[in-house]
C-alpha cells in the first residue's frame, strides 16, 4: 500500500510539472563594457557587443517560478564611462 501511494504521488508530482512546463534556467549577466573602453581610448565603435561576464544556474524553474524570477532578474543599467561614451550592464532569464 505504502508503494502505491509513493508512486501515486510521484507521478503526480510529475504530471503537475509538465503542466507547468518546467525548464532548466541560467541568469546571464552581459556587460559592453570593452567596446565602450576602446572608444574612450578612440578606437570608433558604433555597434558594440555584449560579452557574457557572469552566469548563474537558477536550476529548474516551472510555470509562475520562471515570470516571477524574469521579473526579479532582468535589467539594464547604462553607466558613463567618459564623456559621451556609455557602457550597458544588463541581466537576462534564459530558459531551455
Amino acid at each position: 500500500m505504502k508503494r502505491l501511494i509513493l508512486i501515486w504521488l510521484l507521478a503526480g508530482g510529475c504530471l503537475s510539472c509538465s503542466k507547468d512546463r518546467c525548464q532548466d534556467c541560467t541568469i546571464i549577466t552581459e556587460s559592453s563594457f570593452e567596446d565602450a573602453n576602446n572608444k574612450c581610448q578612440g578606437f570608433a565603435n558604433n555597434h558594440p557587443l555584449f560579452k557574457v561576464v557572469d552566469t548563474i544556474n537558477a536550476g529548474e524553474l516551472c510555470g509562475d517560478e520562471i515570470t516571477d524570477t524574469k521579473s526579479a532578474v532582468e535589467s539594464t543599467v547604462n553607466v558613463v564611462l567618459c564623456p559621451g561614451v556609455t557602457y550597458t550592464i544588463r541581466t537576462r532569464l534564459e530558459c531551455n
